[in-house]
């Protein structure tokens, strides 16, 4: 039975299909959840646009006409955007991970300038193995997971330098040859300090018992030579409350075994995992389960991600949350509003936005009645639906996009990442090797103004 407290039980808001609020001089017509466009194969919230910039085994097209020689690799996975060390005049690189066979993964790279314009496409890990998660560091690295007992471990990669190295993440494996091989899935990191005054970073194994892993580095620099070095390894245990089992208590032990006990009993098969003013969240896929636990008070809560009975396996997650608060805004060169973003996560995956909407009537509101939180975006696959999600933090879910026939029964979307300034978002569909690039019809970024969300009805699961 998957766990659901009362509290988390949603209706769904009454809302018609309003258009042509202007702000700022710019006319808002997206609105996440209502689903009325027709492109590419997928059905899209209204306001938004896509195309197709990559295909599996096909060269990627350039913007000016050129192509590259590299072709786009096999099963696309995890992925994420990161701007150009020089600044946003540079352009960024959206990074893609190739879950591909053993010896024969690896991270495909799209760069593009800073108009969104495709320049090049090339590999920058090769010869790995079933690379499937992953995730950002703070100094701007990707961190690459083979999800293979055949492959090496988690990898760390340079999406601009071409440096490519094995961390020390992952337990050694005698049976494996004593390396670090695992169903190695996603990957984030803990700067604030919150826990022991030092830095954290945690990845998590997509296996039955695979327990949540955390890093301690003996060094607490924030730079590529600490996943290199000695720290201290341990796993996530959780202990439910016996009146309550959706909330307790969790602590981190020494032991591989006490962790894979705690896993099998109360979070199997975890994909997804992030990371976000103090907290830690993280999806159990099979139990569609995301866990929610707090650093500094040491406790955890659960929320069931069934919504409606039409939500598939939540898969990736990714977030993205402005330094300013609500309403401190500015405008880019073509007058639309944005909102400065702070660093980039990734879980498996999940994405947070936060910025104001408007209401039927075109007032200005909150976007959540959780005032300053954040809206987690994920990745589902599996089941009925495949797309990307929404969930605001009173637990409200909402569909972005959706698969209009997917490829197999187990077809699913990947690799969400957006550009810096947050006016492209990027996915990919694994099983048909297809890359695509989205957009909001009216300019506006992802964290801009918007019109009333469409929710699902949330149900009781039993």
């Amino acid at each position: 039975m998957i766990l659901n407290a009362a509290a988390y039980l949603m209706k769904a808001l009454a809302l018609g299909l309003t258009l042509g609020v202007v702000v700022h001089g710019q006319p808002i017509t997206y609105r996440p959840g209502s689903l009325t466009v027709e492109k590419e194969g997928y059905l899209l919230s209204e306001g938004l646009n896509m195309r197709v910039i990559a295909r599996i085994t096909q060269p990627v097209q350039y913007d000016n006409g050129g192509q590259s020689s590299a072709r786009f690799h096999r099963y696309p996975d995890f992925g994420a955007c990161f701007p150009h060390p020089d600044g946003p005049e540079k352009g960024y690189v959206y990074v893609s991970n190739s879950e591909n066979t053993v010896n024969n993964g690896g991270v495909g790279a799209i760069y593009f300038d800073q108009n969104h314009n495709i320049i090049e496409y090339k590999m920058i890990l090769d010869g790995s193995s079933k690379n499937c998660g992953g995730g950002a560091t703070p100094w701007g690295t990707w961190i690459s997971c083979e999800e293979s007992y055949e492959g090496d471990g988690i990898w760390q990669v340079d999406p601009w330098g071409g440096r490519s190295q094995l961390t020390v993440l992952g337990d050694r494996n005698p049976a494996q040859g004593n390396r670090r091989a695992g169903m190695w899935e996603s990957f984030t990191y803990d700067d604030s300090k919150v826990d022991g005054g030092v830095n954290r970073y945690f990845f998590t194994e997509d296996a039955v018992a695979g327990a949540l892993r955390r890093f301690t580095p003996t060094s607490d620099a924030l730079n590529w030579d600490v996943l290199h070095g000695a720290g201290t390894h341990e796993y996530l245990v959780l202990q439910p409350d016996a009146t309550n089992p959706v909330t307790g208590t969790f602590r981190w032990s020494t032991s591989l075994d006490e962790g894979s006990a705690s896993a099998r009993a109360n979070y199997q098969y975890v994909e997804g995992i992030d990371c976000r003013e103090k907290h830690l969240y993280f999806v159990s896929k099979s139990m569609r389960m995301l866990f929610d636990c707090d650093l500094e008070k040491k406790t955890y809560q659960i929320t069931s991600t069934i919504t409606s009975g039409d939500i598939g396996q939540p898969d990736q997650i990714f977030w993205m949350e402005p330094d300013r608060k609500l309403g401190e805004e500015e405008s880019n060169n073509n007058g639309v509003a944005e909102y400065e973003l702070d660093r980039m996560f990734n879980a498996d995956q999940m994405l947070h936005l936060l910025g104001p909407h408007h209401d039927q009537q075109g007032n200005r509101t909150e976007r959540n009645l959780a005032g300053n939180r954040p809206i987690m975006y994920f990745t589902e696959d599996v089941d009925t639906k495949v797309g990307i999600m929404g969930v605001d933090m009173n637990h409200n879910f909402f569909t972005v996009l959706e698969m209009i026939n997917p490829l197999t029964p187990t077809d699913e979307t990947t690799g969400i990442g957006f550009s810096p300034d947050k006016s492209r978002m990027y996915f990919c569909q694994q099983y048909a090797g297809i890359c695509y690039q989205v957009w909001r019809d009216d300019g506006y970024s992802f964290v801009g103004d918007y019109l009333n969300i469409k929710y699902h009805v949330r149900v009781p699961a039993t």
